[in-house]
């Protein structure tokens, strides 16, 4: 959160309709966090974060942090979990490369240290 203040990244905690836990808006230049997530913890929360921290990381990698993400690149990882995760129908209308993309963002979510890396990588 500190790193995103410094950016100066809008980050709002609000009822999101659409039933998602978390949102990277880049025409609003703004994260926001369904208040579901303040009640599933403290890890839960940095999961969803990070998972939205990681989209702001492809927006910049794509040239600009308000433009639509861009995949980096980094290797996908396929699994169980994962795959029931992009299976909801949230993700039902999306286009081959917006899975890649959230594909991206679930693989690396939960690994330590990463969305941070990626943000301090590609947005300066």
């Amino acid at each position: 959160l500190i790193r995103i203040n410094e950016l100066q990244i809008n980050n709002i905690l609000e009822h999101i309709d659409s039933g998602a836990l978390g949102l990277w808006i880049p025409s609003k230049d703004t994260i926001i966090i369904d208040y579901r997530v303040v009640e599933m913890g403290s890890r839960t929360f940095l999961e969803i974060l990070s998972h939205e921290v990681i989209h702001v990381a492809q927006s910049c990698f794509g040239g600009f942090r308000k433009d639509f993400p861009k995949r980096i690149g980094l290797p996908l990882k396929y699994s169980t979990d994962l795959n029931l995760n992009l299976s909801h129908n949230l993700y039902s209308e999306n286009s081959k490369e917006v899975m890649k993309l959230e594909r991206e963002a679930f693989t690396y979510s939960n690994v330590d240290g990463v969305a941070i890396k990626l943000l301090n990588n590609f947005c300066k």
